[in-house]
């Protein structure tokens, strides 16, 4: 079989005409190039408070996204590396449903179109990623492919695994995603912790010579304080390194959606009371709300495990619920009124 060329200018061309991925920050986006370009590898990486995980989630819901909002209409595929009782990285989903509610959104939409693919060894990542070559190659609206802490799992000690070994194998994982992501025009990130960190200077990214070598585009992201980040751009194939100082769209938002659940629940109903109770015309319903309130102070340890992504929803959930139990006590006082209704009827 022929093997197929193209002009320079016709990939000139190709790319001025591709949309680009927004990072969710304008600043951010002008560092990189304008966005993120699909059959680009981008690796940032930085420690945990460095936003880099924050970063990550965002992709994950902009790359949802109709294209004139910034995003790729598409569907996302999350890989997770590492051990969660040591890493604690896993996939935040009220983050998740925020971010979500915060470009309108619907949640249980977006979470519908991230799959999510989970690796605790190395042998594990590596299946991983031939699950995710085969969810590139048979689903045309995967738009982006994103790992998780990429190289934690070959930088960590492993019993079955020698370190020749080990960088043999993320190497064969990072070139097989990358080629597969390439051949569907999908944007490819990776993130990864850095290597050693020291109080002046930037450290190199954990993974390898290899990994940098790979990366088409690598970021450095740290924490100055509370919602402002540092962004020092180490290498890109046309623009010089260079640093900017940034916050994400919505301030401290992050901060916010990621708290406890009470802060959440506090939250929520105070713009429940704010912008709908009020509005109620009906002094029966604004009462009828007093009694939930009631139902779902009560419950909170209940609705603080439930498995749902929205505290909207389980707090839905707890009304049903105490709906359900008056309705059934007041059955049972209805049934007790007719028994003795019957009895003075047939006496």
């Amino acid at each position: 079989m022929a093997m197929g060329f193209t002009s320079a200018l016709e990939e000139l061309r190709d790319l001025e005409e591709t949309s680009l991925l927004s990072t969710g920050c304008e600043a951010l986006d002008r560092l990189i190039g304008g966005g993120l370009r699909p059959k680009a590898f981008y690796l940032f990486y930085g420690n945990r408070q460095s936003g880099v995980d924050e970063l990550l989630h965002r992709l994950l819901v902009l790359s949802t996204l109709p294209r004139e909002m910034g995003g790729l209409d598409g569907k996302a595929v999350y890989i997770n590396c590492g051990n969660y009782r040591i890493e604690r990285t896993t996939l935040d989903f009220n983050l998740l449903t925020g971010l979500s509610k915060a470009y309108g959104l619907d949640p249980t939409k977006v979470l519908e179109r991230i799959h999510v693919v989970c690796a605790f060894s190395p042998e594990q990542e590596e299946e991983a990623a031939l699950k995710v070559k085969h969810l590139v190659e048979v689903d045309d609206s995967i738009r982006l492919v994103a790992f998780h802490n990429i190289s934690r799992l070959f930088t960590t000690d492993s019993r079955s695994l020698n370190q020749r070994a080990r960088i043999t194998l993320l190497q064969r994982i990072v070139f097989e995603t990358w080629r597969s992501c390439v051949e569907r025009s999908v944007v490819f990130v990776a993130t990864c912790r850095p290597l050693k960190e020291t109080s002046s200077g930037v450290p190199p990214p954990e993974g390898g010579g290899y990994l940098r070598h790979m990366a088409t585009i690598i970021v450095y992201l740290k924490r100055l304080r509370d919602d402002a980040y540092a962004a020092h751009l180490m290498k890109h194939p046309n623009l010089p390194q260079r640093k900017i100082s940034f916050t994400f769209q919505g301030g401290g938002g992050l901060g916010r959606i990621t708290g406890s659940f009470r802060t959440r629940f506090q939250e929520e109903l105070r713009e429940l009371e704010r912008s709908f109770i009020k509005a109620l015309r009906d002094p029966r319903r604004r009462e009828a709300f007093n009694s939930l309130v009631e139902a779902w102070g009560s419950e909170q340890g209940a609705m603080s495990y439930a498995n749902i992504p929205s505290v909207l929803d389980v707090m839905l959930l707890t009304a049903v619920l105490d709906n359900r139990k008056r309705i059934e006590e007041l059955a049972e006082q209805l049934s007790e009124v007719l028994s003795r209704l019957r009895k003075l009827q047939g006496g």
